[in-house]
């Protein structure tokens, strides 16, 4: 792969063809700032908004940085991603608000011992000062973080309830997607790690230890000239067609899960 004018040596390692992200928000302390996003009485502050659009922003830097890419908010592109997270974002706060209201209005609760059980594990998930570090990053405190807990409870509680009775037979999964097929379709996507090297000889040296069994984010880690190898050991994470240069990419594409290719200029 050519990367800053020069010809480097990569090594590909297929890991999978899946690709499924969860998102988990929290939101930042609104104090009295406007509402931006309101719904029967919920809101959404822009104090709140704009938090969760910069942390979104950040993980899009995070990402094109992995391919050797600097976002550009003020581009084109930049502008279009921009635009289509603050879409996402209010379609998922607006659903978030309705289905509150909903429960609400069912008159549904979440015990004090429930928010109390699911903090602790939260505290424990995030390790011994974690907790304390996020709260401090995002200005909140135990009172914020137990009402939003609430909430996610209350939530997660009315949409237990609403399909609880709710059966599905598989003939009927399979004509619904057969009719809203276009709906599902996504690009062909690889999760694939890689070690830069600068010459070929070098590139044999380490394929050679990768063969005896060395573990390929180790050997990334130490001898990858990537910068980003300190941090993902090597791996790309999973990316579509007409990302990366094409050499390497034909070349992951047309692999099999758990094979390392030989060097690829």
């Amino acid at each position: 792969m050519e990367r800053n004018s020069r010809c480097l040596k990569v090594f590909t390692c297929v890991l999978s063809f899946l690709l499924f992200s969860v998102i988990f928000i929290s939101c930042s302390k609104s104090d009295k700032a406007k509402a931006v996003i309101s719904v029967n009485g919920q809101e959404i502050s822009d104090r709140e908004f704009n938090s969760l659009l910069q942390r979104k922003l950040s993980d899009v830097k995070a990402q094109f940085k992995q391919f050797g890419r600097e976002f550009d908010a003020q581009s084109e592109e930049g502008k279009d991603v921009i635009l289509n997270i603050k879409k996402r974002l209010s379609e998922d706060m607006v659903q978030r608000l309705l289905i509150l209201d909903a429960a609400e209005k069912e008159n549904m609760k979440v015990q004090d011992s429930e928010i109390e059980a699911q903090l602790k594990h939260v505290k424990e998930s995030f390790g011994e000062g974690g907790f304390e570090e996020f709260k401090k990053k995002l200005g909140i405190d135990d009172d914020y973080v137990k009402n939003d807990l609430a909430k996610q409870m209350l939530i997660a509680k009315y949409v237990d309830n609403l399909f609880k009775d709710i059966k599905v037979e598989e003939s009927e999964v399979e004509a619904y997607f057969k009719a809203n097929s276009k709906k599902y379709d996504k690009p062909e996507m690889v999760r694939a790690s890689h070690i830069l090297l600068k010459t070929e000889e070098e590139a044999e040296k380490i394929r050679k230890r990768l063969k005896k069994g060395e573990d390929f984010s180790e050997l990334a880690f130490n001898f990858s000239i990537d910068p980003s190898a300190k941090q993902n050991r090597g791996d790309l994470n999973y990316f579509p067609r007409g990302v990366m240069d094409k050499s390497f990419e034909d070349k992951v594409f047309s692999m099999s899960p758990g094979e390392i290719s030989k060097p690829v200029d």
